[in-house]
């Protein structure tokens, strides 16, 4: 009754009651890791508490993601530390810029060779669209090379 109430006079919602830690794996209600019990195959109990794990962070994220208050808190959090990731990135990109010039070229090779003919393609429309470009810069090449052999 009282969210009516909040709701027709426009005053904030409140969230419902978030349904604790509860999660549905396997057709069976979970609240605690311990409930996971798996005696006689310990990779299969494993497997199981990992998926509970991710269903719980799952439905936390779920909340989160609808919550004001802590969208509010991770705003606030990016503005604080955005100087400092910016330069935790430059750092990053600093250190690995081989690596990463490196793994572009592969993955540009590698879907070349995937499919040739669209490249092609593509060289061959950007020519006919600037044709007279190009030409014009290659005769200006010429020109500039013609006058200073002589």
């Amino acid at each position: 009754m009282k969210h009516l109430v909040d709701q027709l006079l426009g005053t904030r919602v409140e969230l419902p009651r978030p349904s604790g830690s509860t999660v549905v794996v396997e057709g069976k209600r979970i609240t605690d890791l311990r409930q996971v019990k798996v005696p006689d195959d310990p990779e299969e109990q494993a497997r199981l508490r990992s998926e509970v794990r991710r269903a719980k962070a799952k439905a936390r994220y779920e909340r989160r993601k609808h919550d004001p208050d802590y969208q509010a808190m991770r705003r606030a959090y990016d503005e604080r530390t955005r100087e400092q990731r910016q330069a935790w990135k430059r750092e990053y990109d600093q250190r690995t810029k081989e690596r990463q010039r490196q793994q572009k070229t592969e993955w540009a090779r590698r879907d070349y060779l995937a499919n040739p003919e669209k490249y092609k393609a593509a060289r061959r429309a950007h020519y006919e669209k600037n044709r007279a470009a190009i030409l014009a810069g290659l005769q200006a090449k010429r020109d500039a090379a013609k006058g200073t052999t002589s």
